[in-house]
């Protein structure tokens, strides 16, 4: 517990109610000869319990003094109840609510001015036994008390704690998600329309001259449209409140680098696509990654590089999964090349690492261009 700054409705109480039993005890006891003394003496003792939670140390200090006082006018230490109680209260409050140093330092001040109180009035070490039995029990209850408010405290700081780490989780999920968002964002829209930019302006060009492939370019661009529409409703979905349709649709995966490829053909880079079967076995997360990236790559060559054909090979081998795409180059200078903002291999590194993988991304000596990406097999089981 803390201490008070101001006395309380309660320790006021307490004073009031000592006070008026002071000055009747005092009147009623008949060993008391000194009864001015004895009754100054007992009223302040009541008085000062107004501020025992305020300033206990001083508290028990007053209480202390004030019987050795009473002690050495002749009032006998066995007849009045006030002193005996005062401490009590006292010792209590300067336990419970103090620091550990003055709770030491008010149990010695009350059990030291007991011990003096009885040698002056030379009473046998009963009346000291008597005294010291009501205070001990005063300060193993207070010690009670403090140590249930401590822990109480405890535990309240602990749930704060982990109701702000569970905030904090809450928002980090909220966050990796919306990353998570951004990344499939890029992929599907950069892809897509990559590859619809790309059969428009074939479709275009051949229009007059050979209006078949034309169509062949326009029904291609309505394929790409359709199913980059179907991803893009379920990632929006998950924007949405309450969306119970959001991953019905499944994601792709190392199956479906058949048809990326396709599509990439048909936008005029061929791909020679090697994938090892054991690829299909991967865990989902692990093929949508995997897939990913040989979309990323493969609209990289189109966006930047002026090579007519590039390589997909994805194989497990030696505890990790690896997928490369290639292109021979050579690199796209005719200023038709696509900036975005560096998205792309920055996503595919980031979904690499959540598997404990690495990537590398560089020129080859031939002047193309290699994405590289590996990811350990066993950290994926």
């Amino acid at each position: 517990m803390e201490l008070r700054t101001r006395p309380n409705g309660l320790d006021i109480a307490i004073a009031a109610a000592l006070l008026i039993f002071a000055a009747a005890e005092v009147a009623m006891i008949p060993e008391i000869r000194t009864r001015g003394l004895a009754i100054a003496a007992e009223l302040l003792m009541a008085a000062v319990l107004v501020w025992r939670r305020v300033h206990p140390m001083a508290v028990c200090v007053a209480l202390g003094i004030l019987g050795i006082i009473e002690a050495a006018a002749g009032v006998p230490l066995q007849a009045p109840m006030v002193p005996l109680m005062s401490m009590v209260a006292a010792l209590y409050a300067a336990v419970s609510y103090g620091s550990l140093r003055v709770a030491i330092a008010a149990t010695a001040t009350i059990f030291a001015s007991l011990a003096v109180q009885t040698w002056m009035v030379g009473a046998s070490p009963g009346n000291l036994l008597f005294g010291a039995v009501f205070c001990s029990v005063a300060l193993a209850f207070g010690w009670t008390v403090r140590h249930r408010t401590e822990e109480a405290a405890r535990l309240r700081g602990a749930a704060v704690r982990l109701d702000a780490e569970r905030a904090q989780a809450q928002r980090d999920a909220a966050a990796q998600e919306r990353t998570r968002i951004a990344h499939e964002l890029h992929d599907v829209i950069s892809h897509s329309v990559s590859v619809m930019v790309v059969q428009a302006a074939a479709a275009e060009r051949v229009l007059q001259a050979s209006p078949d492939r034309a169509r062949e370019s326009i029904a291609a661009i309505q394929t790409v449209g359709r199913q980059a529409l179907t991803e893009l409703a379920g990632l929006l979905g998950v924007l949405r409140d309450g969306d119970t349709t959001v991953g019905l649709v499944p994601q792709p995966g190392v199956a479906d680098l058949g048809s990326l490829a396709a599509n990439v053909d048909r936008a005029g880079v061929q791909v020679d696509l090697d994938v090892d079967a054991a690829g299909r076995e991967l865990p989902p997360g692990v093929q949508l990654t995997l897939y990913r990236i040989a979309q990323e790559a493969l609209t990289n060559v189109r966006k930047h590089s002026c090579a007519t054909r590039a390589s997909v090979t994805v194989k497990v081998d030696h505890g990790a999964v690896v997928a490369a795409v290639e292109d021979p180059g050579p690199r796209r200078t005719d200023g038709l090349s696509h900036h975005g903002g560096g998205n792309g291999l920055t996503g595919i590194r980031e979904r690499v690492q959540v598997y404990g993988g690495e990537t590398t991304a560089s020129r080859t000596a031939a002047g193309g261009y290699r994405v590289e990406a590996r990811i350990p097999v066993s950290s994926v089981r």
